[in-house]
């Protein structure tokens, strides 16, 4: 797993949260108070789902993201995303979907995701509506991946 973190953080005037309980109400609260983009007419979309997973590495937070894989002819060739997918006709509902790819991308079973909630919608010049959710890993099980799928995963450091 690849770890970054910010080239340089600006200076802010805000208490930084060094306590992962901190900043996990930090990252709840921050959250809960957005105002997510609505779904689209979904006869104009096909819809999936992705999960913005946060974990907490010792005191600060990190952002997990997927490189997919360099396969010639796959439509997401090398492109930095969430972990997620298609919402398929056995899914429930679009949160299904995005921990269901979650497990079967990165072996991360659904019950040690915390979900905070829908990040709201986006829609990509593929026709394609991205329902984003997040939620918090607890780091329970190590991550797998099939490398015919994925390439890398990286960790980004977010700053509370």
């Amino acid at each position: 797993m690849t770890f970054f973190s910010p080239m340089q953080p600006h200076k802010q005037s805000k208490q930084l949260y060094t306590d992962p309980d901190q900043c996990r109400h930090k990252i709840i609260s921050t959250l809960s108070r957005s105002v997510p983009p609505p779904p689209p007419d979904l006869n104009l979309y096909d819809p999936t789902a992705v999960m913005a997973l946060f974990l907490f590495n010792q005191t600060t937070p990190d952002l997990l993201f997927i490189q997919k894989a360099d396969v010639a002819g796959y439509p997401w060739r090398n492109q930095m995303a969430f972990p997620g997918g298609h919402v398929d006709d056995t899914d429930d509902s679009p949160l299904e979907t995005a921990l269901r790819e979650v497990e079967e991308e990165l072996g991360i079973h659904p019950e040690n995701v915390e979900i905070i909630g829908s990040l709201g919608h986006f829609q990509t010049i593929n026709h394609k509506d991205i329902q984003a959710f997040s939620g918090i890993w607890d780091q329970q099980e190590p991550i797998q991946f099939d490398s015919a799928e994925i390439r890398r995963i990286f960790r980004f450091r977010y700053p509370t």
